[in-house]
């Protein structure tokens, strides 16, 4: 905090903006869920560490999820596994809006704080993703602790190390925090000790390394170091090359990030975080030996590093753009504190006021109607498809919610996809068929009937192309899996007894 802001008001204040951003998050705890948020559901219900559900690519999330369930659990038997994922992903997302004040307190004083932390609350991929049952602020907590550690007289090596060993747990593309940490390096004398790198990395490393050891082996099965490395990667590569024509990507980038800060906002609507973010990153530039001491080293690093990975990567989806704004924010508050003058510091003011006013308009909108249950399409479709199948009937899909949402609804895992069974990295059309087959004879042996449902007769070519196949290929394929000739439509999908 500033030199003469007693402790105990910026912890205050701290609890005070946890409390206020935990009450905002749960009254707005969405009603209409994502992909991840059902398949993570389905594992928080099904209560069991299961091969496939343990997703390499965020270790954290699950484990706490269940944790949480587990413990409602003993005082509400009934507690809903939507709402422990929910509850989680708010107290994160509220726990590390408090870290943020105390940050923010320390670089600018108490006052100044208040009104960037509201912006930081209110960002829309912030505010979102602490209303579902997500892992981002889960993944973020720990990286707003390694910008204040950064801030320490004497910071440890080991502190910093945990910090970066636990992001990385959260979600896998906090490795990128090498770049900035690096940055961090160079910048602060007290970072230049031998001893302090090494153990940030061997710290880091070590609890990654571990934790990644225990769930492949422990959960998924793993036995060989080859093993090891294909479920790690399998996440990464069952995903689009949306970078391949990288330039291209850029406008998605700056519509990802746009949408991450004010939900559907024209860029114009904009206009006062553009010049927030400018007038600020001249303040830094201006003062740039100061501020780089203080962290700007390090958030230029970071922000340059997300922003270039996530418009190659998924340029489009604010759920890893929530990061993104604590690098932003951060330069903000060093460019406000190094303005010199009372113009430009009342400027800054001002503007900071019009983007959280921009901000409200926007997201408070968006996220109440999420709220709404009946809008959950796929919960629908569960219901729907519940109603015209038996309880053994075999459920065919691609890609689908559908296959968390029906579990969540029925009790019963008897939903499949040939992208499923098509493997991961190296995926086979032909393998994928031989199971499914198998599988349907299994089921039609004891009278159970086959359903293939409009996603897994009409896949998009953007899922086709994940399993490396054709359009007729794959109907091929499904035709001979399920032994029909795909032409009897009930209730929006095919039926077969």
């Amino acid at each position: 905090m500033a030199r003469h802001d007693p402790v105990w008001r910026a912890v205050a204040g701290a609890v005070v903006a946890a409390a206020l951003a935990l009450a905002l998050y749960t009254g707005t705890r969405a009603g209409q869920h994502t992909f991840d948020a059902f398949m993570f559901t389905a594992a928080i219900k099904h209560n069991v560490y299961s091969p496939g559900v343990f997703r390499p690519h965020n270790l954290l999330y699950l484990p706490s999820a269940l944790l949480v369930h587990r413990t409602a659990k003993t005082v509400w038997p009934d507690f809903d596994p939507f709402l422990s994922g929910q509850l989680l992903a708010a107290a994160a997302g509220a726990a590390s809006v408090g870290l943020f004040y105390v940050l923010m307190a320390r670089l600018l004083g108490l006052g100044r704080a208040a009104l960037l932390t509201a912006l930081f609350a209110t960002t829309h991929a912030l505010w979102a993703m602490s209303t579902e049952v997500e892992v981002y602020t889960l993944a973020l907590l720990p990286q707003v602790a390694l910008y204040l550690w950064l801030l320490a007289r004497r910071p440890q090596g080991v502190v910093g190390g945990c910090y970066w060993g636990l992001a990385i747990l959260g979600h896998l593309t906090n490795v990128l925090l090498a770049l900035p940490l690096a940055a961090a390096w160079v910048a602060r004398r007290a970072l230049r000790r031998p001893a302090v790198a090494a153990s940030v990395v061997l710290t880091a490393a070590g609890l990654a390394a571990g934790v990644y050891l225990i769930a492949g082996l422990a959960v998924e099965g793993v036995r060989s170091p080859r093993g090891m490395l294909q479920w790690i990667e399998a996440y990464a590569l069952s995903q689009p090359a949306y970078g391949l024509a990288a330039l291209s990507q850029i406008p998605l980038g700056v519509r990802g990030l746009a949408d991450s800060l004010a939900a559907g906002a024209a860029l114009y609507w904009l206009a006062p975080h553009l010049l927030l973010f400018g007038l600020a990153s001249v303040m830094v530039f201006r003062r740039w030996r100061m501020s780089a001491r203080r962290g700007a080293a390090m958030a230029a690093a970071h922000l340059a590093a997300n922003a270039a990975f996530f418009t190659w990567w998924e340029p489009l989806n604010i759920e890893f753009w929530v990061a993104t704004t604590l690098p932003l924010l951060v330069l903000v508050a060093l460019g406000w504190r190094a303005a010199s003058g009372a113009l430009t510091r009342h400027a800054l003011t001002v503007l900071l006021v019009a983007a959280l006013a921009v901000q409200i308009v926007f997201n408070t909108p968006r996220i109440v109607a999420r709220r709404d249950p009946a809008g959950d399409e796929w919960l629908e479709r569960a219901r729907r498809v519940a109603a015209v199948t038996k309880p053994y009937d075999l459920i065919v899909t691609f890609n689908d919610p559908l296959i968390a949402a029906y579990f969540i609804v029925n009790g019963r895992y008897d939903v499949t996809g040939m992208d499923v069974m098509a493997g991961g990295p190296n995926p086979s059309l032909g393998q994928a068929a031989r199971l499914l087959k198998s599988k349907v004879e299994r089921v039609r042996a004891y009278g159970g009937g086959i359903y293939v449902t409009p996603e897994g007769l009409r896949p998009t070519d953007l899922q086709l192309a994940r399993i490396r196949a054709s359009r007729e290929e794959y109907l091929a394929a499904l035709r001979e899996a399920t032994g029909s000739a795909l032409t009897e439509p009930v209730a929006g999908g095919l039926l077969y007894r």
